[in-house]
């Protein structure tokens, strides 16, 4: 460009790689102005004014909103300034927070199908292991089940239990029996039972009596594969196995559903693990 010469929009937007739409909303929100305006309407700008296009360009980039874009450029004071980088800054480090949680979400999602897919590989031969588990916290929320576990696993409730504590989930959908021998006498009888919804959060939730914890311990474990009608057969084997080894196990049992509604609508491909707490294990 050279100095004195004034350029029509289309010429202004080609060299600086915006559109013609784009500089007419930068003139709506006053943050260019046309150096002439012709009578059939044409708009003609002056290198000065296109060199400030990059100038907002590259503060949108940074997350500049409008407001602070406008002010930037109109306004001296560096301590205003000042503070719309400050401003800016929150906001990334926001947004990087954000996608940290979002890259746990789906490392987790990742995660249970391939676990999930290995589980289904061994068919029948579904091992019953000894299993050690961290503490974990959870988001916890008490509710009566009438072993409908579509309704159970895809809860609107307890989604929106969870938006209500701020936070949001990830990892496996989990429930807790605190007796699992009524919950096998409940679902014998069509009785509805007590359970308590848990899963993993990606931040901490703030009121404790929302939160509970899986606590750390031996754990013996085992998968059921297929429609969770049948998880009677697996829990079981669980306890056959428990008999024949002299383990003691704590009164209440989880459900860890792996493969489940959320991934797949095929009910032969679930995979869910009972975990159960050994009482007297020695490592």
């Amino acid at each position: 460009m050279t100095a004195g010469r004034l350029y029509s929009i289309g010429e202004i937007a080609e060299k600086t790689g915006v559109t013609t739409r784009t500089l007419r909303y930068y003139e709506k929100l006053e943050l260019i102005k046309p150096d002439l305006i012709k009578e059939n309407g044409y708009r003609f700008y002056s290198e000065k004014t296109a060199s400030i296009i990059p100038v907002i360009k590259y503060l949108q980039f940074i997350d500049f909103n409008l407001k602070e874009i406008k002010d930037f450029l109109q306004n001296d004071d560096y301590y205003s300034k000042l503070r719309s980088f400050k401003n800016a800054i929150i906001r990334t480090k926001k947004q990087i927070e954000e996608l940290q949680y979002r890259v746990m979400v789906i490392e987790d999602w990742h995660k249970l199908i391939d676990e999930g897919v290995f589980i289904n590989l061994l068919k029948c031969e579904i091992p019953i292991t000894v299993k050690y588990h961290e503490k974990l916290p959870v988001i916890k929320y008490p509710m009566e089940f009438d072993f409908d576990y579509k309704n159970l696993i895809l809860n609107v409730d307890f989604a929106n239990y969870v938006k209500q504590n701020y936070t949001t989930i990830t990892d496996s959908v989990m429930v807790f029996f605190p007796s699992t021998e009524k919950r096998l006498e409940d679902e014998e009888n069509n009785r509805n039972t007590p359970i308590v919804s848990i899963q993993k959060t990606v931040k901490k939730i703030e009121e404790k009596e929302n939160s509970s914890n899986i606590e750390e311990g031996y754990y013996l474990s085992t998968y059921h594969l297929g429609p969770h009608k049948t998880i009677k057969e697996s829990y079981k084997r669980a306890f056959d196995y428990a008999k024949e080894k002299g383990y003691e196990l704590f009164p209440g049992s989880i459900e860890r559903f792996v493969l489940d509604y959320w991934t797949t609508t095929n009910e032969k491909e679930f995979v869910t693990e009972i975990l159960i707490l050994i009482t007297n294990y020695n490592n």
